[in-house]
């Protein structure tokens, strides 16, 4: 089949002679690789002068570039791909050609033995009627099918005429479109072609934003300036040869700014990268014997020897490298992984793009369940008119879900034996369960199956804030619930510990200082165990005395109301007003009256103190806003999405 591409000028009457090349060695794999490998390197633009490997009676495939033959063609290139049928298609543009080139090279895609994918050269010249019928002509005496985008109605019409006249199968890709969008706006069409005197052209800000994004993605490549990953859009991440660098330059083209992370065995990746959201981040995978002769062919072209060959492309190496990559992957399952094998570019980026933006949004149950958050809220409050201390508990309940595991709601499971999240520690003071057993079984009447038990902790958490006249978000939804519920992974943040320890637990969920502080004004809400105090008050450096960050005065009237043996007596964490949502909780931590350690903490750090001493100076006047911000962020930190996770029908067991 010869596929020409025709943008600006008409193809040259005599076909340009096919070089038959040397042939390269064959290589011991299967057919459907070869297939595979070879429909890549078409697609990426690579030229093939090795015949595919096949029996004597098949037909005979070779693909080559064909080069202008004088100064008047320069801007017209064909791609040949010739077979016994000689079968030849004309695509014609009045523009730049993209449109024509991908909606047949989509349709080729059902037909495997001719199938190609090479960019049309590009023109934007008008075409003039003479040439239009040239064009045509010489369809016609190839016994070509014809496919055009004219955006002028009469030529187009002229193209029709012609081809009919000459009997040449055509089809008109761009008029039908154009007709019925003309009828749904009611508005006529401009017949103006890209590059036309008339028709206005600008360089708008999603041109800029896609060079921006491909200049990011260059200078991101292969794992360099990891300091930068929280600052793309999407991150991939894979062994060698996954297809990392094609893909995020393909994406990048999007208007998208990717960065790529190559795993290598025995090399820890960055830690810069478990900091990033992870639904940003996907993995690739591909099936172990397709990745070795892709790495044995990559090796081949570079002229390496045999111990550099085994070195990169043994299967015994190429295996553990596999196996040290799933191992990452499944100590981060909020990360997507995509299996590569016998994919194209195009197919796994439209994967990704799919997976990226059907992730977390505001709105996602709009049309499955449009009631959620009127029954929740309803729920959330009805329980709350009647006990408002639940208020904190409840925030803390998503606080500590996030932390362990990602916003999965593996705090909400019941496991044998006690030995589920819910029955650490630090989750044994949590409580509300009832109220996300409740919420959960309301929408069970109404949306069976739909929504999530980790979507409603996070909708319970916010309207619990508000009912104590607290802070409202938007809150993003489309998580999936996690099966796993393991005591022995809760490891939180403590009240106990110290400002770097802090910094360090909340980077690892990619929350910043300012993150920390505004998530700790939710101390503002709730109460606090004398056993958290005991050795803040009466053995702090292991001589029987106190912190010396914490307010003398304060200190005396806290040893008051808690003695040494005391476990059982409850504080109020912002005394006076620990039922109300509100600002006082940064003065008291700037007056050293914070109640735990981890509070006044806080006053250790120079971007930490900033942020508690801005609170202060600018009474709150951010504080609520803020909160909802980091709320979200938090509320992101190791989602399921997708087909990652289920759905549970009851929050305290997986189905």
């Amino acid at each position: 089949m010869n596929l020409h591409g025709v943008s600006g000028h008409h193809e040259p009457n005599s076909e340009p002679p096919i070089p038959t090349g040397s042939s390269s060695p064959k290589l011991k794999i299967s057919p459907k690789l070869n297939r595979w490998s070879r429909g890549r390197a078409l697609r990426s633009g690579v030229k093939l002068d090795r015949p595919i490997p096949r029996s004597d009676n098949s037909p005979r495939r070779q693909v080559t570039e064909a080069q202008p033959t004088d100064e008047a063609d320069k801007k017209t290139t064909a791609i040949d791909v010739e077979v016994t049928a000689g079968k030849s298609i004309y695509l014609v543009s009045d523009g730049t050609g993209w449109t024509a080139e991908h909606s047949v090279n989509a349709a080729l895609g059902q037909f495997e033995d001719f199938s190609l994918n090479r960019g049309s050269s590009v023109n934007t010249h008008l075409f003039s009627w003479e040439r239009l019928i040239e064009i045509i002509k010489q369809a016609a005496k190839e016994g070509a099918m014809c496919f055009y985008t004219l955006a002028n109605p009469s030529m187009a019409k002229s193209a029709k005429q012609a081809c009919d006249q000459l009997g040449v199968l055509s089809v008109d890709i761009l008029g039908p479109i154009i007709e019925g969008i003309a009828s749904h706006l009611g508005v006529s069409p401009s017949g103006l072609t890209r590059g036309a005197p008339g028709r206005v052209k600008t360089l708008n800000d999603a041109y800029f934003k896609r060079i921006e994004a491909i200049e990011f993605t260059i200078k991101q490549d292969d794992g360099t300036l990891p300091e930068n990953l929280s600052k793309a859009d999407i991150v991939l991440v894979g062994v060698s040869r996954t297809g990392k660098t094609p893909l995020s330059t393909y994406i990048a083209q999007k208007g998208y700014k990717v960065a790529n992370v190559p795993f290598v065995m025995g090399v820890e990746p960055p830690r810069t990268l478990f900091q990033v959201e992870p639904r940003k981040v996907f993995g690739l995978k591909i099936q172990l014997v397709v990745l070795q002769a892709i790495r044995r062919t990559r090796v081949k072209t570079l002229g390496v020897d045999t111990e550099a060959e085994n070195n990169y492309s043994g299967i015994d190496l190429v295996r553990k490298e596999l196996d040290f990559a799933s191992r990452i992957y499944e100590r981060n399952p909020g990360w997507a992984v995509i299996d590569v094998t016998n994919k194209a570019i195009e197919e796994t980026a439209a994967v990704i793009l799919r997976l990226y933006h059907d992730g977390l949004k505001v709105g996602f149950y709009s049309k499955t369940c449009p009631q959620l958050e009127g029954i929740v809220k309803k729920v959330v409050f009805d329980a709350m008119n009647k006990a408002p201390t639940l208020g904190a508990p409840l925030l803390r309940m998503f606080f500590h879900d996030c932390f362990v595991r990602g916003c999965d709601g593996s705090v909400l499971l019941d496991k044998p034996n006690n030995q589920g999240e819910k029955s650490a520690v630090p989750n044994l003071s949590l409580r509300g369960f009832g109220i996300i057993d409740d919420s959960k079984a309301a929408l069970e009447k109404v949306c069976p199956g739909i929504v999530s038990c980790s979507d409603i902790l996070a909708l319970v958490a916010r309207d619990a804030m508000v009912a104590l006249e607290g802070p409202s978000w938007e809150v993003e939804t489309g998580r999936r619930d996690g099966r796993v519920s393991n005591i022995n992974e809760v490891n939180l943040p403590s009240p106990f510990d110290n400002i770097t320890k802090l910094i360090s637990d909340f980077r690892s969920k990619g929350l910043n200082e300012k993150d920390l502080v505004i998530l700790s004004g939710g101390h503002t809400i709730g109460m606090g165990h004398c056993p958290l105090l005991t050795n803040r008050l009466y053995n702090f450096t292991g001589k029987g005395d106190s912190d010396p960050s914490l307010d003398s005065e304060y200190a005396a009237k806290l040893r008051k109301k808690c003695k040494p043996t005391d476990t059982t007596t409850a504080l109020e964490m912002d005394p006076g007003s620990f039922k109300t949502f509100d600002l006082s909780y940064f003065t008291l931590v700037a007056k050293r009256r914070g109640l735990f350690q981890s509070d006044a903490a806080l006053l250790d750090n120079s971007k930490t103190r900033a942020y508690v001493l801005q609170q202060i100076r600018t009474h709150g006047s951010m504080f609520f806003n803020d909160f909802g911000v980091s709320m979200v962020k938090m509320g992101r930190t190791g989602v399921l999405t997708g087909k990652a996770g289920e759905i549970r029908k009851t929050c305290r067991s997986a189905n």
